[in-house]
This record gives C-alpha cells, structure tokens and sequence, in this order.
C-alpha cells in the first residue's frame, strides 16, 4: 500500500466501524496509542485519520477528554418555510445561534438589489455561527432593510431567533423565495471558525426571505455549511406570485 494513502484506509476502516454501529454515537473512540497499535502504523498517521473524520463531522475533539463519536450528518430541511431552529429540533438536536456582530451600515450595490432598496440605504448586518448540538454547521450574514425592521438588531440582541424579531417588528410570517446552493472550498478563516481543514468542502447557500403577506423582502443572506456536518434536503417549490399566498 502506497505510505501516503495508509491514513486514507485506516479513515475508511473508523468509517465503517462507525457506520456498523461498532463506535454508538456519543461513545469516545481508542486512544491514538490503542489505534496506532491495531493499525500497525505511527501516531502521526492515526491523528491524521481522525482529523479527517471530525472535519466530515463524525467525530467531535473535545480538549483534554479525547474524539467521541457524533451522529450522522444532520438533515437540514430547505423549503418555502426555512426555519433554522425547527429543522434542527425537528432531527432531536439543539439548535444555537451565536452572533459575532450585530451592526448597520449603507448597502452596497447587491445588498441594495436583492433587498429592493436603493443603494446607500441603510441595512442591519448580523453574523455568526449556527450550531446543533454545540457542533458548528454553518457560518452566515445576513442583511435587512432598516427601514422596513427599525428594530431588528436590538431584537436579535435580546433574542437569536430571526423569526421572533421579524414578529417584534410586525412581521408574523415569512417565505423563502429562493434558494441557490454552491460547492466552495473552505478559506483559512472559515476553516478556523468552523473546527474544519482548510480547503474542506462547503455548501454555500444565498437565499432570499420574504413576507408572506406582501412579498416585500425582509432578508437577504449568505451562508457556508461544513458539506460532511449536514445533509440538504430540498422540499417543494416556492411561487413567483408572492402577494397570493
């Protein structure tokens, strides 16, 4: 076996002891010692087998405890009504949102585009990281009409969910009216956000929200989803006629 593919295999080898049910979710894997010895191999090599198992999300470091076994990929549900919370809740995983940064500031060209406001008009900004079960799934920035949700950030301040601050600012329903999904590799800075390789794969999703009632547009967005952590589920299809539904 070429030396360079030996990490690949023993990989391949945890995979399926995985997949079979060998190592049950939440169990601790063995040790890189017990691991290197069943394998015949160095350390080195083991470590870099279960690097890549953690970076496809089937196992989760965790500092001074050792690699335990997470479940399979979560599935993420895309429809006319994407909510975050409900689609992780719906897989028996908590869901979690945490903002980086909650700001406002003049739209750009694109922002003003997607949002139908002109551009310099003020927008909120919100990013963060997305969470089930304290695993990273996705990185995200959103964008907002100020005009249209005044007071979005102090609402997402008080509260993460985007549904309940829509509601705040009278907005009790809304639509997902597209959706365009891209394969990426993974920048330095997102790798790091993300616990993940630099250059993994991810699913980047831009999407667009709107109200039920009016189709008036309430959210423009970018996310990265880690592609091993997650598995998209498209349901559906969203009407051009907005103002109908």
């Amino acid at each position: 076996m070429p030396k360079a593919t030996i990490w690949i295999e023993i990989r391949k080898n945890l995979e399926t002891d995985i997949r079979l049910g060998r190592f049950a979710a939440g169990t601790k894997l063995p040790t890189e010692a017990e691991l290197a010895a069943r394998f015949g191999v160095n350390r080195h090599t083991v470590r870099r087998a279960i690097a890549s198992l953690v970076e496809a999300g089937l196992a989760l470091s965790r500092q001074g405890a050792g690699v335990f076994v997470t479940e399979a990929q979560t599935p993420y549900k895309i429809g006319p009504r994407v909510r975050f919370s409900q689609a992780i809740r719906a897989t028996g995983r908590v869901p979690d949102r945490r903002y980086s940064a909650l700001f406002s500031r003049p739209a750009d060209a694109k922002e003003a585009e997607m949002l139908d406001i002109r551009e310099g008009d003020l927008v909120h900004c919100a990013e963060g990281l997305s969470y089930a079960d304290g695993v990273a799934l996705s990185l995200f920035s959103s964008y907002f009409p100020a005009e249209r949700l005044p007071n979005l950030l102090d609402n997402l301040a008080a509260d993460p969910s985007i549904t309940a601050a829509f509601a705040a600012d009278g907005f009790d329903d809304y639509l997902r009216r597209d959706t365009q999904i891209d394969a990426r590799a993974s920048t330095k800075l997102q790798a790091h956000n993300l616990g993940i390789r630099h250059g993994a794969a991810l699913l980047e999703i831009t999407a667009t929200n709107v109200c039920a009632k009016s189709g008036v547009v309430l959210e423009f967005g970018r996310s990265v989803m880690v592609g091993g952590r997650v598995k998209l589920r498209v349901e559906g299809s969203t009407p051009t006629s907005l103002p109908s539904r």
